[in-house]
């Protein structure tokens, strides 16, 4: 089983357990599933459906196993080099830069500003998709769990009919952020034209 390998594989390179979510699409005698799976910042979502939500996880497991095992293509050159060729490529005057470290430090400061928050959250994103795929407004529902002092939110959002779960949060802003993400890269798969709304 690919998600065996998938674990297995985030545990030697300390990428932190992969995460999954299984969208369920049909009536309740025939459902059919689809799953996406979260790992080392990327997502990787089955292409196909399957009858159970197992076959579904193996297949994004599969997925993400052969993209993560599969070398890297620029193995030769370390991010802090990498970063330094951005900042020097955005800004052709090296005058600006009378040192190494305020070179490094402006290349640093493009992938902190996507880190910060500065980025369109995915509550918006969620919303955009579903105007352009002329979708009903997305409807959020928040639980609170745990004690008063340290609780912790889970929500949900529906599009369409279909709920999309996401991980649990310590605000509900976070909460809700995180099911919009989820629902965001689901939806955003079903982009080819002329098919019935989303078939997940």
């Amino acid at each position: 089983m690919y998600k065996t390998k998938l674990q297995e594989l985030c545990h030697d390179r300390n990428l932190g357990l992969p995460k999954y979510y299984t969208m369920k699409d049909g009536p309740d005698h025939m459902p059919t599933f689809k799953a996406t799976v979260y790992v080392n910042s990327v997502t990787f979502t089955s292409l196909a459906t399957f009858t159970s939500s197992k076959q579904a996880q193996n297949q994004a497991a599969m997925l993400a196993f052969n993209a993560l095992s599969s070398p890297p293509h620029d193995t030769g050159r370390p991010c802090k080099s990498q970063l330094q060729n951005y900042a020097q490529r955005s800004n052709p005057d090296p005058s600006i830069f009378s040192s190494k470290t305020e070179a490094e430090e402006a290349a640093a400061e493009v992938p902190l500003m996507s880190l910060s928050g500065n980025s369109t959250p995915f509550k918006n994103k969620l919303q955009e998709l579903t105007q352009r795929k002329c979708f009903g407004k997305p409807t959020y529902k928040t639980t609170q769990s745990g004690s008063p002092t340290m609780p912790t939110f889970l929500s949900t959002v529906e599009v369409e009919g279909k709920e999309f779960r996401g991980k649990t949060a310590k605000s509900k802003k976070e909460a809700r952020q995180n099911a919009a993400k989820v629902a965001y890269l689901a939806l955003k798969e079903c982009t080819t034209p002329n098919v019935d709304k989303v078939n997940l």
